[in-house]
């Protein structure tokens, strides 16, 4: 019955600042107090405030401090990150209740309008404030690391591959989200650094701090970047799902549309084509994206049986892109050449002068012989084994085949 009357009597609250604002942290919880509304123990969780109703008459004159905090506040800290118990007893003393913490900061609450500060030295709240503040600069570099070095070294220099792979709006969209909270992370190290500076200085801090200035521009910015956080985050699940399942993908047996590039039945005109659809590899996808409006990742497995008997047979792996500008195009094709040159049995081809406008022929991996042209705007990276015991076809001759089909 009682805990029924407590639920009743509790209200929530977003914060109208973050943590590390102090002073408009403890203006808005004296604020609340004389409404009627005090903090509840640990009133803090997902990103709310949490209140019981009180008469305001009895609230009057309470007010709040934070502390920083010299240690970790995580909940997997040793001590559950909740101050020391010889501290929160001192404080006591003194006429102040440890109520919550929030972030970096512990939250003490005090109903006696004598009771002394909890910090007289202006020196000692800075040097904790100074704590708190390399705590976030560490962050930030942390922030900056996840945000710039890493995701350079994950796509491993590939940057217009991984954009049109992924879809270049969402890369962007990644991108802006991950320097928003950057920003943020920069923001509070240099918050905590100009308080810091102003107790130095002037000894003391704003208690009564207008709140509301800023309050809708606070709200407004948590409530959308975590919005656009959830949705970055759902596309992304998404587009694991797809690519784990393959469900972009069809079979080459359903694919309609003439491909822009030569396939394994081109390559030998007039023979008598049979796909072998080993483990069924036999697929193909296509895209579009703003950096290249047309794009096909094919897959083919098949066998040609030839006017004179032999048999022309293998696989044929090709990416194909339709970029933006010629100037983007090239950029794919060394990329391709680049991603391929980190394999083992890296091997360099020779080919004879070509009528594009960049050509590498090589093998990698298992030595399958690999080629990368560029037609203008137009990137063929592929791919093309061969398994027959009768016949295989020279590298010049399908790599001349392919650069016909495109040209045409």
């Amino acid at each position: 019955m009682v805990k029924g009357n407590k639920e009743k009597r509790r209200v929530y609250r977003l914060p109208p600042c973050p943590a590390y604002d102090v002073e408009g942290m403890e203006s808005w919880l004296a604020d609340m107090a004389r409404d009627g509304l005090l903090l509840c123990r640990d009133g803090f969780f997902a990103g709310f405030a949490a209140f019981e109703r009180a008469d305001p008459q009895d609230t009057r004159g309470i007010k709040y401090r934070l502390e920083a905090a010299e240690k970790s506040t995580s909940m997997w800290a040793d001590d559950g990150g909740e101050p020391d118990a010889e501290a929160v007893e001192i404080s006591e003393k003194y006429g102040w209740e440890y109520i919550a913490k929030r972030c970096d900061f512990y939250i003490y609450r005090s109903s006696d309008p004598a009771a002394r500060e909890l910090n007289t030295d202006p020196v000692v709240q800075a040097l904790a404030l100074n704590t708190v503040r390399k705590r976030q600069r560490s962050a930030a570099l942390s922030c900056l690391f996840w945000t710039m070095i890493y995701p350079i070294i994950a796509i491993r220099g590939n940057l217009f591959i991984t954009m049109i792979g992924i879809r270049t709006w969402y890369f962007l969209f990644g991108a802006a989200l991950l320097f928003w909270y950057l920003a943020a992370s920069i923001g509070r190290a240099l918050h905590l650094g100009r308080l810091r500076k102003k107790l130095l200085n002037d000894g003391t801090i704003d208690h009564g701090k207008n709140w509301r200035k800023r309050v809708y521009f606070y709200h407004a910015g948590t409530v959308i970047r975590s919005v656009l956080t959830i949705i970055w985050a759902c596309i992304l699940l998404q587009k694991w799902g797809i690519s784990a399942s393959n469900a972009d993908k069809i079979p080459l047996s359903d694919y309609a549309a003439d491909p822009p590039f030569a396939t394994i039945a081109d390559l030998s005109p007039g023979g008598e084509y049979s796909e072998d659809d080993y483990l069924n590899t036999n697929k193909v996808s296509e895209w579009s994206d703003w950096l290249s409006k047309y794009n096909i990742d094919w897959s083919e497995i098949a066998s040609v049986r030839r006017s004179d008997g032999t048999i022309l047979s293998g696989g044929l792996y090709v990416d194909y892109h339709e970029a933006a500008s010629p100037w983007i195009a090239e950029k794919i094709a060394r990329e391709y050449v680049r991603t391929d040159r980190r394999n083992r049995n890296f091997d360099p081809l020779e080919l004879p002068a070509l009528d594009v406008d960049f050509a590498v022929a090589y093998t990698h991996t298992i030595n399958l012989p690999t080629v990368v042209l560029r037609d203008g705007n137009k990137v063929i990276h592929a791919t093309f084994y061969q398994a027959s015991e009768t016949y295989i076809m020279p590298l010049e001759e399908w790599v001349d085949i392919m650069i016909k089909s495109i040209k045409s």
